[in-house]
């Protein structure tokens, strides 16, 4: 299973997950791994999903959702609809004699039929816990900032920031439980799907704010820093709650205003142990790069792999999970 996030800030969403499938047997033993599917899927300029669950019923939901009428829906219509019509596909999905499974869709919208709306008291109480839980040196970033200068002395709880508004919401599906649920994450926010029950309570309570909060020195970097660290995050939980489903690099995508929708963010991390007999060592923690217009990994021996897409990949029986 794998762990994947999305996370609602006030400017952009970002869309993260490890890069690894398992195939499992019949009591849930890993048989083998394998670093090298991509699980974040552009679906439109400006809609994402990233997946979660069993490959078999992933690969039927996205293929008929791309063929689907529903992409064309506004943001709001499809936030509205998503849930029921995934529902129908999975009924369609066990008519067809598939397996009962387990899958969640994160999905990531930028609404270009309004702005952002932000909490102006939730704002006002996360950016001081932020602040006295780090000890770190709060920066607002520039579009709250106009945001709320542009409500001059007036009293608005609910300052409207001059970027378009980003959408985050998921939907999970188990098959054999007949359970279907839809969430929604607001500003300040997150949804996290992992293996062996992983909620958002283990992401360390500083993420958020350290994203929202705690700007660069150089601006320009911000992506890079977020990244970098969401990266971490993720390769710390894969280490420390020895999530053995969890591996390979990890992906990226952001979407937002400044990124003109939908846009996939490849790098390359480094980690540095500053005691023992490895300190002062770079090591590769995850690298993703684009080579002949196709997106690779690099793994730790140096060897450049093809990512595959969620909805191509090649499931070798109905135990493949991702």
């Amino acid at each position: 299973m794998s762990l994947i996030f999305g996370i609602n800030l006030s400017d952009k969403i970002y869309l993260i997950s490890d890069t690894r499938a398992s195939q499992l047997d019949s009591s849930g033993n890993i048989l083998y791994v394998k670093d090298n599917v991509m699980k974040i899927k552009q679906l439109t300029n400006d809609l994402a999903v990233v997946c979660g669950g069993d490959v078999q019923l992933i690969k039927y939901i996205i293929s008929n959702i791309k063929r689907s009428e529903i992409l064309k829906s506004s943001p709001s219509e499809f936030k509205a609809n998503i849930k029921s019509w995934i529902g129908e596909k999975v009924s369609e999905y066990l008519d067809k004699g598939f397996p009962y499974r387990r899958a969640c869709f994160i999905f990531a919208y930028l609404d270009r039929t309004k702005n952002k709306v932000i909490d102006g008291p939730k704002y006002v109480k996360m950016a001081g816990e932020f602040q006295e839980n780090s000890k770190s040196q709060m920066s607002m970033k520039d579009v709250v900032f106009q945001g709320i200068k542009n409500i001059k002395n007036q009293h608005n709880p609910k300052p409207e920031l001059p970027v378009f508004n980003t959408i985050l919401f998921s939907v999970v599906t188990d098959a054999k439980n007949m359970y279907l649920e839809m969430k929604e994450a607001e500003w300040g926010e997150y949804i996290v799907f992992g293996p062996n029950n992983f909620d958002k309570d283990k992401a360390p309570k500083t993420l958020f704010g350290q994203l929202e909060f705690e700007m660069p020195q150089n601006w320009s970097d911000a992506s890079t820093r977020d990244v970098s660290m969401l990266t971490a995050f993720v390769k710390d939980m894969e280490e420390s709650q020895k999530l053995l489903t969890v591996g390979g690099s990890v992906t990226s995508m952001i979407i937002g205003q400044e990124t003109n929708g939908v846009a996939l963010f490849t790098c390359k991390i480094h980690r540095m142990a500053l005691n023992g007999k490895n300190a002062g060592i770079p090591e590769t923690i995850s690298e993703t790069l684009v080579l002949s217009k196709r997106l690779c990994t690099r793994n730790k021996n140096g060897v450049c792999e093809r990512l595959i897409d969620i909805d191509k990949y090649p499931e070798k029986n109905s135990r493949f999970f991702v």
